[in-house]
């Protein structure tokens, strides 16, 4: 091969490299993919390539609620009005509430703007003209779920029904799922001051989660996590929740 056939040759593996190295560049900076669910429970669905810290509230000012890590997997439920903060929690089947991430550290295959505005007026409560006919358990202590609790378990450490349990706490079918951190009533046995860092509210007529939130200070999200109240978030007169204090 003459000098003359190897120069071109030469700036051709130069250029195809050049190339690679731009693409693997934008690659790794490339945001956040995500992949439209066009589901009511989750409309975007983001699986994380990267560490982000999640607010209590749309803006960098807000308290920090949990930073996300590559590989975790939660919805976008939510923005704020100008689409520059969305709200995020964990898929099915935990529902667990998560925060608000700014919007530019994500890129979706659909436009942010099909979620729906859910920071500034509260929504107006769910009505509901006939509660379930379930009888709720009589009061009792409380019991903080510690990691690795289930229900059964705790139901016999307490010497109670598994059923009475679930009563007592809402817990939704079909997965019954509790979180650490959580605050469980156990029914029948003798009423206990609420766990440190709680307080006990009774629920009113005419309250609702994002009321009752703004009342103490804790996002709606918050309460609904702690004390296992689900999609349609849906309370009642009498009912007793725990309410975070710190």
């Amino acid at each position: 091969m003459t000098i003359d056939s190897f120069l071109p040759a030469r700036r051709w593996i130069v250029t195809a490299l050049i190339a690679i190295a731009l693409v693997s560049a934008i690659a790794f900076a490339a945001p956040v993919p995500a992949r439209a669910q066009g589901t009511t429970d989750c409309p975007i669905l983001i699986t994380m390539y990267d560490s982000l810290i999640i607010r209590a509230q749309p803006g960098y000012g807000s308290a920090v609620t949990v930073q996300l890590v590559a590989g975790d997997v939660v919805c976008m439920i939510g923005r704020n009005s100008d689409a520059s903060w969305v709200q995020l929690r964990r898929p099915a089947p935990s529902y667990g509430a998560v925060g608000w991430g700014p919007a530019s550290a994500f890129t979706t295959t659909v436009p942010i703007t099909i979620l729906p505005v859910t920071d500034g007026t509260p929504p107006p409560p769910v009505i509901t003209p006939t509660p379930p006919p379930v009888t709720p358990a009589p009061g009792g202590q409380t019991y903080v779920v510690q990691a690795g609790d289930y229900l059964s378990a705790i139901a016999r450490r307490f010497g109670i029904t598994l059923t009475a349990l679930i009563q007592a706490n809402n817990v939704q079918p079909p997965n019954y799922v509790i979180y650490a951190g959580q605050v469980l009533v156990i029914p029948g046995t003798t009423p206990t001051q609420p766990p440190t860092g709680y307080t006990q509210y009774t629920v009113k007529q005419g309250d609702y989660l994002v009321s009752i939130g703004n009342q103490f200070g804790v996002h709606w999200s918050t309460l609904a996590t702690v004390n296992n109240i689900q999609s349609p978030y849906v309370i009642y007169p009498g009912q007793v929740l725990m309410i975070p204090t710190g």
